[in-house]
């Protein structure tokens, strides 16, 4: 299965990108309570390298714009849908902003410990969340196996996979 990572640093086919040091990669709050739960055999997100299992960055934590590469982890990753992590997303949401009327927050929760502790342990698990996973992959580091972009590439150009490379992966790839 191919690996895509997307940042604005311009890499060369086998540099070796890893976490030099611990970042939150999504609300801090978020990132705490994932923390809490994580079993001892998973890795650290905070310490992580990220990369998708398909090229479409505005499901991910992505918020810039980037250079699109293959990449292969050095070690064995482990695969999380982030999917898991809308509800307490939505929620940090809507305790911010409480008269949103917006269909998106029909069904948010209040931020409680019952909804991270759920919410945390399905993501760990491994499983997806639903019918539509947005398949996120840990690793220690990645190694450059092509760079697919020549210049960098608006994130928001990558919703619903990045057109130049919807049918060289849709093979490997049978997502939307």
């Amino acid at each position: 299965m191919p690996y895509f990572h997307m940042t604005p640093t311009l890499l060369k086919q086998g540099d070796r990108r890893s976490a030099t040091v611990a970042v939150d990669h999504i609300d801090p709050r978020i990132e705490a309570a994932l923390a809490s739960f994580r079993p001892t055999d998973c890795l650290d997100r905070r310490l992580a390298t990220f990369a998708t299992t398909y090229h479409d960055f505005t499901r991910y934590g992505v918020l810039s714009d980037g250079y699109l590469y293959l990449v292969e982890p050095d070690a064995p990753a482990q695969r999380y849908d982030t999917s898991w992590l809308t509800p307490m997303q939505l929620s940090l949401m809507l305790g911010k902003y409480p008269d949103i009327k917006h269909a998106l927050f029909a069904n948010a929760q209040a931020w409680t410990d019952e909804l991270l502790e759920k919410q945390s342990r399905g993501y760990w698990s491994g499983l997806p969340s639903g019918d539509n996973p947005a398949w996120e992959v840990l690793a220690n580091g990645l190694v450059v196996v092509e760079r697919l972009s020549d210049s960098l590439v608006a994130r928001r150009e990558t919703e619903g996979g990045w057109p130049p490379l919807r049918s060289r992966f849709a093979a490997d790839c049978p997502f939307p």
